[in-house]
């Protein structure tokens, strides 16, 4: 047993081994001005994600809303937080249990880390009057980010995690 993410316990072929894989990188894919076609796409797609979000997510959460009768707090805290975490959940998903590679926690808490300070930070620096923030959403909201990080801190210091252990970070 090598100890990668692909290595199973006979004993427990449902835990996974967790590992810290790289990736392969050549330089030369990116020689030759690839990187402004890249820089294209990339700008393209994320356009298309706003024209997208603003147009139908947002106007969907707003009408959910109003028939659940929610407060804007717990519609964000639930519906918003499902909606830009699901495709990561999915993609790692399909990629530890068809594909079995190295994608991992990093990727994972790299995401929600960029999703609390940098969208939150771009959205108050893009606002054109000052937020009030309510003390008690804002801290409700730490309370269980760190409650789940150190669960997930607990769950990874044996360097296995058993179905148990996921079925609880995603409850």
């Amino acid at each position: 047993a090598d100890g990668g993410a692909g290595d199973t316990s006979p004993s427990r072929p449902w835990e996974r081994r967790l590992s810290t894989g790289g990736c392969d990188y050549d330089p030369d894919t990116l020689h030759g001005g690839l990187v402004v076609v890249y820089s294209i796409v990339l700008l393209y797609a994320l356009l298309g994600l706003a024209i997208v979000c603003d147009d139908f997510f947002v106007a969907s959460l707003e009408r959910i809303s109003e028939e659940l009768d929610l407060s804007e707090d717990v519609a964000g805290a639930t519906f918003m937080a499902a909606g830009s975490s699901a495709p990561e959940l999915f993609t790692s998903t399909v990629d530890v249990f068809i594909f079995t590679s190295n994608v991992g926690i990093g990727t994972i808490v790299g995401s929600a880390v960029f999703n609390i300070l940098v969208i939150i930070a771009l959205s108050a620096t893009a606002s054109a009057v000052p937020l009030k923030i309510d003390w008690r959403p804002l801290t409700r909201d730490c309370i269980f980010y760190m409650a789940s990080i150190g669960l997930l801190l607990a769950f990874s210091d044996t360097g296995a995690i058993g179905w148990w252990e996921s079925l609880c970070l995603v409850a």
